[in-house]
């Protein structure tokens, strides 16, 4: 009971929203809706001597406000010590907007790329749900002699992704996964052209070294879901990133609506087993 207050009250205090389900007969509470701060604070608190306790944290977390109908998750694919021993955490967003569809169109492995999606915490600030409310409207100043069109670029901020904190892009019938990943590079570009720099919405990387190469964190967290895309988390070194990581032939990941023991990242439907963090209630 005690970790359930505190995971409750460190909610609270930032604004975010947390779910549980009932207890279970051995004592301990479910976490149905995870805030990605509860598992930034667990992976980044971890000692470096429980990398076996942050590996098995490895996964996608629920976090979707509505999830009978839809999917949105925050994908934790690991963290990195820095020069300082300081830890920097790797993670980034999916976002399904409709069960059903995606259960019809790809059954019950949902690919990551048609997935992608980026949450408030890409924007300046904290929780930041004005920039996102005028990425819709079309409201947010670009920089001089740019301009961002979202609809040009197909990214959707519909009542239901704005309700969840998140903006996504629509998938086109018949795209290839060429054409998607092309499609999202240009419109992450064109963003960042129009939105970044020091005036700009969007937030710095939260890894130091990035952010000393000007990356913003919406750059990071695209790169990081490519490479997972092509490169699995459990195949790779857990100290490098993207760029130097050394080229592989594609390997599809996707998202998983089962579990399975070499399956790191399940997009979980309300009818399976809740996402397995859990508070001891005595």
């Amino acid at each position: 009971h005690a970790a359930r207050k505190a995971i409750d009250h460190l909610c609270y205090a930032g604004g975010f929203t947390q779910s549980w389900s009932s207890t279970s007969s051995d004592g301990f509470y479910t976490m149905s809706k995870i805030p990605v701060i509860v598992l930034v604070k667990i992976v980044l608190g971890l000692p470096s001597e429980r990398e076996d306790a942050v590996k098995a944290l490895q996964g996608a977390y629920a976090i979707c406000m509505d999830p009978m109908r839809r999917t949105c998750m925050n994908v934790i694919v690991g963290r990195r010590q820095m020069a300082s021993g300081d830890y920097v955490l790797d993670k980034f967003s999916l976002y399904y907007p409709d069960n059903e569809q995606a259960t019809a169109a790809w059954g019950k492995e949902w690919p990551l790329l048609q997935g992608y999606a980026f949450r408030t915490a890409v924007l300046n600030g904290s929780l930041n749900r004005g920039d996102l409310s005028g990425l819709r409207r079309g409201t947010v100043r670009a920089a001089k002699g740019t301009r961002f069109d979202r609809k040009a670029h197909q990214l959707i901020v519909d009542d239901a992704s704005q309700f969840e904190d998140c903006a996504y892009v629509e998938n086109v019938p018949g795209e290839s996964d060429k054409d998607r990943e092309e499609r999202l590079e240009k419109m992450v570009e064109a963003m960042e052209n129009a939105f970044g720099g020091r005036n700009g919405i969007l937030a710095p990387s939260y890894d130091p070294v990035e952010q000393a190469r000007g990356m913003t964190a919406l750059r990071s967290e695209w790169a990081l879901l490519k490479q997972c895309v092509t490169n699995p988390p459990a195949t790779r070194a857990p100290a490098k990133r993207p760029a130097e990581l050394p080229a592989e032939p594609p390997r599809p990941l996707r998202a998983h609506t089962e579990s399975g023991p070499s399956r790191p990242f399940r997009a979980q439907p309300e009818s399976s087993p809740p996402i397995p963090f859990r508070s001891l209630s005595q």
